[in-house]
């Protein structure tokens, strides 16, 4: 399973209860929803993709498969965007 974790070229803040991503290559700035706040607020080297879907599942109250298709699909923009790389 893949394990998710920013890279440098992503800092950012969580201002009341949003994450704020700058993307410093693109120069873009990158407001989050509650999901992707949740999403990129577990995001730290250890948890796999599996476990930010199940906490993601409970939070928002929707089946796991549903989470693990959508987390899946976030990380995949994420990494396109050079925000998080992946161990295995």
């Amino acid at each position: 399973m893949r394990v998710p974790r920013r890279t440098r070229a992503a800092p950012s803040r969580t201002i009341d209860g949003t994450a704020v991503v700058i993307h410093t290559a693109m120069g873009e700035v990158s407001m989050l929803n509650e999901v992707g706040t949740l999403v990129w607020q577990s995001i730290d080297g250890a948890r796999d993709e599996a476990a930010i879907a199940r906490l993601v599942a409970e939070e928002f109250e929707v089946d796991e498969p549903t989470a693990a298709r959508d987390v899946a699909a976030f990380l995949d923009e994420l990494a396109a965007a050079s925000l998080v790389e992946f161990a295995e």
